[in-house]
């Protein structure tokens, strides 16, 4: 049985393990297993399971923090699947999704989907909202959303893309599907206006935003981190359910809204697709095993 450690202070404090919070995962455990007599692999993690990733990397050696590295010391190869010992960590900043679907086992149809496809059917499967925050993004979506309706996820705060690049994308899609509702998620309050002043009719569900320039979640100055969660998952939930979708991948957030949405062909674009710079960081990342 996994046991899926978020214990992190990114949306909670005091070692809680916020996973529970937001989903509720099928057979997770509660607690960490035990490892006394249990053989453990990366070896580093003998009875430290107790203890959070960002301590142990802290205790161990802080620049860590900041390694593209830190994975090889503290996480089984996700390539591998014939691990010998009891207990076996798997970690990386990233989904590492290639890595694992390279080793992908079970029903043809499984082997042969499409990335994106195995990884929104994983989420759905393994990760299901808990009813508060299912509840949440139906409500949302019943009142607010149009008869079709495009989704734009737009971060603009510590990370930016190309505004005007998404509006246009955004109008042309909207013209498509025709469009009457915008439903926007984003972290500045500027993109808000830009997009209340292009379209007609633009919906967005109330949310802590930060100062200009500042990172939206782990930021000391958001007085609650469970309701900054739930307020990034029901936009990522809204998004996955828009008629349409506009967005850049070099945003996790909106690359996992195309991955659980269910989108009719030719009704999804991102800008990023063909940015030399993001295809190069995305190879790059697929190479450091």
């Amino acid at each position: 049985m996994p046991f899926i450690d978020w214990r992190d202070d990114a949306y909670s404090l005091e070692r809680e393990n916020s996973i529970f919070h937001f989903f509720d995962p099928p057979g997770a455990l509660r607690e960490p297993p035990l490892t006394e007599g249990r053989d453990v692999v990366p070896a580093v993690w003998k009875d430290r399971l107790d203890s959070p990733l960002a301590e142990t990397i802290q205790a161990d050696d802080p620049s860590l923090h900041s390694s593209a590295f830190a994975h090889r010391r503290y996480s089984i190869d996700a390539r591998r699947t014939d691990q010998p010992e009891a207990i076996a960590v798997f970690w990386h900043y990233t989904g590492r999704f290639e890595q694992l679907a390279s080793r992908a086992a079970g029903p043809l149809e499984i082997r042969t989907a499409s990335l994106r496809s195995v990884i929104g059917a994983a989420m759905k499967r393994y990760l299901p909202p808990v009813p508060s925050l299912r509840d949440r993004i139906d409500r949302f979506r019943n009142g607010s959303f149009g008869k079709q309706t495009v989704g734009v996820h737009v971060r603009y705060t510590d990370r930016t893309t190309n505004l005007d690049r998404l509006l246009a994308e955004t109008a042309r899609l909207a013209g498509k599907i025709d469009a009457d509702t915008v439903f926007l998620a984003t972290d500045n309050a500027i993109v808000s206006e830009r997009f209340a002043s292009a379209f007609p009719r633009v919906v967005e569900t109330e949310k802590w935003l930060p100062e200009p320039g500042q990172v939206m979640h782990q930021n000391a100055a958001c007085a609650d981190r469970k309701e900054n969660g739930m307020e990034a998952l029901t936009d990522m939930n809204l998004l996955a359910a828009c008629d349409g979708l506009v967005y850049a991948s070099r945003s996790t957030f909106s690359v996992l809204s195309h991955c659980i949405g269910e989108f009719k062909q030719g009704t999804v674009i991102d800008i990023d697709r063909r940015d030399p710079k993001i295809i190069a960081r995305k190879l790059a990342r697929r190479v450091i095993a």
